[in-house]
Formats: C-alpha cells, structure tokens, sequence
C-alpha cells in the first residue's frame, strides 16, 4: 500500500515501483525477480483531468512519473494491484541495459510478469504504456492491454472509497482533503473482484487468496493498525495507534 501526497517527490523522479536488476542492466545472476499481488499504488493526481475540479497539473510536484517503472533487466512481477493518479502509467524502461530490448525479453518469456491489475488515470502525458522507441512498445503493449485494466478516463475515486485524504504535513486544517483515507473497494468496481492467482508466480501459499484488487476488500484491515496523521498520534503509550 502507498499513497503519495500532492507537494512532496523525489528530486531524480518519484514512481510507484521502480524496479531495477544491477546498475549496468546486465545479464549477471541472480537477477531481480520479486513477485508482488495486491499492492495498492494511489498517485498525487486528484483528479481525472487537469480540469476537473483539483485537477490542475501545476498543483502538482513536477517530478512525479510513473505508476510503475521496470527497467534495467529487473523481471519483476506484479499482479492483481491497483495502480491509479499518476501522470505516466506503465514503463518498460530499455534505457539502461547490457542487452538491448533484454528488459522487453523478461516480459516476453514470461518472468517478468504484469497480469490483472487495474491502472486508472495514468496518462495525463499520453504515456499510459510507456516504451524507449515504436519497436519495443509493439512488442509488449498490446498483451499488457489485453491482460490487465486501464482506463484513463477513470481515477481512484472510481475504484476506492476515500483514497484522498491526507495528514496536516501535507493539508491545512480545514482543507477538504484533510482527513483519514480509505482504500476499501467500492462494491461493484473493478476493484471489487476479479483477482486471478493462476499464474504459477503467484501458487506460492506466502500469498493469500482473495476475490478483490488491491490491498483491501471491503474491510479496512489497517484501522487500529496505522495512523494517517502522524503528527497528531500522542507517542506516550507504546503500540498506541488512536
């Protein structure tokens, strides 16, 4: 689960993943081959167009990009995730690597594996899926559209139940977006079923297997557990989460 707030990136680039195998790209073994389900990956846009109500651009650090960039050789595989508000979507990043086109390879052979997850207003730069030249981004982008949701006209709001809502770091009081957030998923959307756990990546019993996408269901499994607002938890009892 991560939530990223309007004013705050990285200087070098903020993304949702960013996932790399060695800083050459080589060949080299082992090689980076996480396997991730249910993330939820909420972006700093708030809003499905720049002019929605809250919706412009410049309200915006500049340096936020993708919802997930997968580069340098990385196999990485996720699946069954939401992945919403970011300016750019999905990046198959051949940029840095020892082999050409060896990140598109992973992807083709099947251990970099991008299935059944749903990417939503990710494409405020026209970048929804993302490739270094024409060439490569054939090869992947049709089978990433086919296997997995996207939908840029569609933003988080459509999919989760209170997802932008922020602490007083990032929002003054009285702010309408100050508040608790709430990543449960709606009844009825895409979020709310559909998660496959078919692929042989995923067989694994670490993983828990469940009807939605997305971190949560319709139960907020972090209520007690985290707190949204840390400047307003009093840290004098220990374990004490209000």
């Amino acid at each position: 689960m991560a939530q990223r707030a309007q004013v705050v990136a990285d200087f070098s680039g903020s993304n949702g993943f960013e996932s790399d195998n060695d800083a050459t790209g080589s060949n080299n073994q082992p090689q980076t081959r996480a396997v991730f389900s249910n993330m939820t990956i909420v972006g700093p846009l708030f809003a499905a167009t720049a002019t929605a109500p809250g919706g412009s651009l410049s309200n915006i650090n500049a340096n936020y990009q993708h919802a997930a960039q997968i580069r340098r050789n990385s196999s990485i595989s996720i699946a069954n995730s939401v992945f919403a508000n970011y300016f750019e979507g999905i990046y198959i990043d051949e940029s840095t690597v020892a082999t050409a086109g060896a990140t598109t390879k992973n992807y083709t052979d099947g251990n970099l594996v991008f299935i059944d997850n749903i990417i939503y207003n990710c494409n405020a730069k026209g970048t929804e899926v993302k490739g270094n030249n024409v060439t490569s981004k054939a090869i992947f982008e049709a089978s990433m559209r086919l296997n997995n949701t996207f939908d840029a006209t569609k933003t988080v709001g459509d999919l989760l139940t209170d997802a932008l809502k922020y602490g007083t770091d990032f929002k003054a009081t009285g702010n309408a977006l100050l508040g608790t957030p709430n990543f449960t998923a709606k009844a009825g959307t895409a979020a709310a079923a559909g998660a496959k756990f078919d692929n042989a990546k995923l067989k694994n019993a670490f993983f828990e297997v469940v009807a939605y996408k997305g971190a949560f269901g319709t139960t907020d499994w972090s209520t007690g557990w985290a707190k949204y607002d840390p400047q307003t938890l009093p840290y004098t009892t220990p374990g004490q989460v209000l």
